[in-house]
C-alpha cells in the first residue's frame, strides 16, 4: 500500500467534505452506547438524533411500507468548526465540511473520540475503513466539456469527458481484493444560467482481513487511503484544474 506522502497545499481547495467512516466488528451495547454519550456530551456539543427507520414488504400483488420500531439514534459530536462525528452503534463517520486545512487536522479529533470510545470497552474492533473526499468544481461552465477539467484514466471512460451537460458516471474498481475505489462524475445543480459545477467524488475503501482493535492505527490506516484517493485525483485532474486550485482566494 502506498506510504503516506506530503500532498502540496492548494490555495484554493475543491473539496467541500472529507468523510473517514470506520465500521465496528460487532455493535455496540446499548449499556456502553449510553456510557460513551454521556463522556462525549460531557468534552463536546453534542445532538442525540432519533433513526427513523422503515420496513418494506414485498407480496405478490401488494407492496407496503411500515414504520420500523427501532429505537436507535446517533450522536452528532462537533469536535471542531469545521469537523462534526456521527456514532452509531455499528459505525463511526467523521466529517470534514467547508474550508479545508488538510489531512493532518483530522487526527487530533479522531484521536480525542478513539479515547473516548476505548475508555468505555477497549477490546471494541472495526472492521472496515473508507476514505471519501467530494470535490466541487463551482467554475464549470455549461459551454465546457468535463476535459477542460479532468483528463482521461483508467477510472473512467474517454467518451464521458465530451458530455457538457446531464451526465452522471460510477464505477467501482478493485486496487486489491480487499480494497476498492468508487468515483462518481456528475452534474451539480446549476449556480446561474450559465454555470453548472462539476462533482467529482472519490471514495477508497478496506475491508480488513480480520477485525483489528480501535486506536490510532486505525487512523495511520485511513491516511494510506488516503494517499490512494489523491492518486486517483492528481491523476485525474487537468492543467486548468491545476490552475483553479492554485489561484489565491479573494
Amino acid at each position: 500500500m502506498t506510504k503516506a506522502s506530503k500532498h502540496p497545499q492548494w490555495n484554493n481547495p475543491t473539496v467541500i467534505e472529507a468523510i473517514v467512516e470506520i465500521h465496528l466488528h460487532k455493535k455496540i451495547s446499548g449499556k456502553d452506547f449510553d456510557k460513551i454519550h454521556k463522556l462525549l456530551k460531557e468534552a463536546y456539543h453534542i445532538e442525540r438524533e432519533s433513526l427513523t427507520q422503515y420496513v418494506a414488504s414485498v407480496q405478490q400483488q401488494n407492496f407496503s411500507i411500515q414504520k420500523s420500531d427501532n429505537k436507535d439514534f446517533r450522536i452528532r459530536t462537533v469536535l471542531d468548526s469545521n469537523i462534526f462525528s456521527y456514532l452509531y452503534r455499528d459505525k463511526l463517520s467523521f466529517h470534514y465540511l467547508g474550508n479545508y486545512l488538510g489531512w493532518d487536522s483530522l487526527k487530533p479529533c479522531l484521536k480525542s473520540v478513539f479515547e473516548i470510545i476505548t475508555s468505555v470497552d477497549k477490546a471494541i474492533e472495526y472492521s472496515q475503513v473508507g476514505v471519501r473526499y467530494i470535490n466541487l468544481i463551482k467554475e464549470k461552465k455549461i459551454t465546457q466539456t468535463i476535459e477542460h477539467w479532468l483528463v482521461h484514466t483508467s477510472n473512467y471512460p474517454k467518451s464521458l469527458l465530451k458530455s457538457k451537460t446531464d451526465y452522471f458516471y460510477r464505477c467501482k474498481s478493485f486496487l486489491k481484493s480487499n480494497i476498492w475505489s468508487q468515483i462518481t462524475i456528475a452534474e451539480g445543480k446549476p449556480l446561474d444560467k450559465d454555470v453548472k459545477p462539476l462533482l467529482f467524488d472519490i471514495d477508497v475503501i478496506e475491508k480488513n482481513t480480520s477485525p483489528k482493535q480501535l486506536d490510532l492505527n486505525a487512523f495511520e490506516q485511513a491516511t494510506s487511503l488516503h494517499d490512494l484517493v489523491y492518486i486517483i485525483f492528481e491523476s485525474s485532474i487537468s492543467k486548468n484544474y491545476i490552475n483553479l486550485l492554485n489561484k489565491k482566494r479573494k
